[in-house]
Formats: structure tokens, C-alpha cells, sequence
């Protein structure tokens, strides 16, 4: 908390490249999960809930996966998931922002690409959907003012 967004680049599956441009100017929502993962699975109904409340326009959505991009093929269509995609992900998670451990781990950055916000874990039921919400929307109304 409190640190910049590390530098780096990807490569969404939709061939959009992230960069620090991608973060200038917009709050940022960066969830890191994989495939397998019940509580990735559990909240992102919530995730979805939070694209449709805050839009586009401000906030980005970034998921970043460890696994393979055939697999999150597959995860994003089966759950129809609204974040953009970046697949095979384990190196920068381990070495760009250094999470060895405990999916999902959610980062809300702000307009500045400052980190505000880091949570890991998450419910493996329906309380999931709650709980990301209820982390996610006062971090991201405080970053939109």
C-alpha cells in the first residue's frame, strides 16, 4: 500500500497491451487469480457487479492469471467475466509484484498509479460476491474524488 504501480508490460488475450499508460489518469481494479481457484471463482459474480456499477470511463479491470491462456479461455467464457485478461501471468506475479501466495489477491490503484488498496483470500461461497464488493466500492469512491 501506498507504493506505485510496478512497470511492466503485457499483453490482454483481446492483444491489448498494458503498460503505464494504461493506469494514467483512471482507478485501477488488478485482481490476481487462477483457474482452479474456488474462491476466484466464487467472487467473480461480484467482480462483474462492480464493472457494471462504475463502468469504463474511470476504472480499469485487469485480471492477471497464472494460468494458461486456453484456460482462461475457457474461465472467462464459462463465467463471464468482464475484466480484461492478461494469461500466464506467474512471472509477474511473482517477480513484478512479488505475491507468491494467496489468490485471489486484489489491487485498487488510483489515478496517480498509486496503490490504495490490497486484499488476498476471499469466501469460497455465495458471501464472496458480498465481500469483494464491500472491499472494492469504498476503496475505488475514495480513488474517483
Amino acid at each position: 500500500m501506498g507504493a506505485r504501480i510496478p512497470e511492466f508490460s503485457a499483453t490482454t488475450l483481446d492483444g491489448k497491451t498494458i503498460n503505464q499508460d494504461y493506469f494514467k489518469g483512471k482507478v485501477t481494479v488488478i485482481n490476481f487469480w487462477y483457474a482452479s481457484c474456488t474462491p476466484c471463482i466464487a467472487e467473480t459474480p461480484g467482480l462483474n457487479a462492480i464493472v457494471e456499477k462504475y463502468g469504463t470511463d474511470k476504472v480499469n479491470y485487469l485480471g492477471i492469471s497464472t494460468s494458461d491462456d486456453n484456460e482462461v479461455k475457457e474461465f472467462v467464457e464459462k463465467y463471464e467475466w468482464k475484466f480484461e485478461q492478461v494469461h500466464n501471468g506467474i512471472d509477474f506475479n511473482l517477480n513484478v509484484f512479488k505475491l507468491g501466495y494467496g489468490y485471489p489477491t486484489t489491487f485498487v490503484v488510483n489515478k496517480k498509479s498509486v496503490i490504495v488498496g490490497a486484499f488476498s483470500g476471499g469466501k469460497s461461497d455465495e458471501r464472496a460476491i458480498q465481500e469483494i464488493q464491500d472491499n472494492l466500492i469504498p476503496l475505488i469512491e475514495a480513488s474517483l474524488k
